[in-house]
């Protein structure tokens, strides 16, 4: 098995906004996946962007995975880590989730 340190990360992006109760436990459910894969974690504020703020409003969090949509709102462990493995093993053209 390879360890994640050994990989070249995933790129995960977290659409959100501070004071996001369910950004901060997406946040944290995907930290719970960082021991098995490589990630890179990235939060993406929307308020910091306009057009951003009036495209995704009040549909945070949203779940990228190497710039697929895989979640919102929430993230099922199941289909998660399906994405992650797609990612790790290089098939980056799977289709979006939503």
């Amino acid at each position: 098995m390879t360890k994640p340190s050994d990989c070249e990360p995933i790129r995960v992006e977290i659409y959100g906004k501070a004071d996001c109760h369910l950004c901060e436990v997406v946040k944290k459910k995907v930290l719970q996946f960082t021991d098995e894969f490589a990630i890179e974690m990235i939060d993406i504020d929307i308020t910091s962007d306009p057009l951003l703020e009036k495209q995704y409003a009040e549909r945070i969090p949203l779940i990228f995975v190497n710039g697929h949509l895989v979640a919102k709102y929430r993230i099922e462990e199941k289909t998660f880590r399906k994405a992650l493995k797609k990612a790790e093993r290089g098939k980056g053209l799977f289709k979006n989730l939503f």
